[in-house]
């Protein structure tokens, strides 16, 4: 309510102006005013072009607004303005500290997040294959912290497409880490995602033994959340159903429980969404892709109780 932040003619000077609009920026985010957010953001960068000076002489900081705007505009459906601000960003010139990869890593992550809350696989893989590429040539440079998460969204892409063999390739290759504390939450999930992921390669043979081993890994810790085991008695259910008939049922009850999670917590554990749209896939009778693409692209994005509703 301060007079200094409410009246624009009071910001003056171009440090003044982007201040302004960065103050204003973060409060409509503190409050999920993400609308109102955009818009302060969306100014504070068209500010920014009218002094192209600026940028030149400051491009981390004008970076910092530019990420701030994709933020804002992950949640939306401005396809075109969202492709205009990564290009912006991927434009500006590598800064003297750290690699080209470090400085894209936080770029790709919001750009696979707004493609998949648009159901846009397709933009999503080209991302995919960009990182990879990049990967493929810095992959001495870059921090296995920054690796692994760009191995989790290369794996869940690629299961939403299908391709479950590219899937398990990137989800060894997190589970081989030997620094199995690093990004832990990844490391536990990617013990689900891989039952999964055999499962649909119809590896049955080495589920049995695998099933024991990840029980033991998750066991690492106090308990097994109720996602975990969920998920581990209906794999193990699946393996010895005997017909068609029984499958569906294991696949509707495991799908009902998971719902019942994604409505009874604000903080989903990772990887529920993606078993989710697994399950209702096996219920439908449809790919995965098929199911995915459909729900995302109805609406409800920003709330992915929508499209899990209960009952149904």
């Amino acid at each position: 309510d301060n007079p200094l932040l409410q009246d624009d003619s009071f910001a003056l000077s171009f440090d003044a102006k982007i201040a302004l609009r960065n103050i204003r920026g973060t409060y409509m985010l503190l409050t999920d005013n993400n609308e109102q957010a955009l818009q302060q953001y969306r100014e504070a960068v068209r500010i920014w072009k009218e002094y192209p000076a600026m940028i030149a002489e400051r491009p981390a900081q004008y970076r910092r607004y530019l990420i701030n705007y994709l933020n804002c505009l992950a949640s939306t459906r401005h396809a075109g303005e969202f492709a205009d601000v990564i290009a912006s960003v991927k434009a500006l010139p590598p800064s003297e500290n750290g690699s080209q990869i470090n400085r894209l890593k936080e770029v790709w992550n919001i750009e696979l997040f707004y493609y998949l809350n648009n159901g846009r696989l397709d933009k999503g893989m080209e991302v995919i294959e960009e990182i990879r590429q990049n990967i493929r040539e810095h992959k001495n440079t870059i921090q296995p912290s920054a690796l692994i998460p760009l191995y989790y969204n290369c794996s869940v892409f690629y299961f939403l497409e299908g391709n479950h063999g590219m899937s398990l390739e990137y989800i060894n290759t997190i589970m081989n880490e030997t620094s199995i504390e690093l990004k832990r939450d990844i490391q536990e999930f990617a013990r689900i995602f891989s039952l999964i992921t055999h499962y649909e390669l119809k590896n049955f043979d080495a589920l049995d033994n695998m099933l024991r081993s990840t029980q033991r890994f998750l066991k690492q810790k106090d308990t097994l959340s109720q996602f975990e085991t969920l998920v581990l008695r209906a794999i193990r259910t699946l393996l010895g159903s005997l017909n068609d008939h029984t499958s569906l049922s294991i696949f509707r009850s495991l799908h009902d429980d998971l719902v019942g999670i994604l409505h009874s917590s604000d903080a989903n554990p990772l990887g529920l969404l993606e078993v989710l749209f697994w399950t209702e896939s096996k219920l439908q009778k449809q790919s995965v892709r098929h199911v995915f693409t459909q729900k995302m692209q109805a609406g409800g994005f920003n709330d992915h109780r929508d499209i899990f509703p209960r009952g149904k």
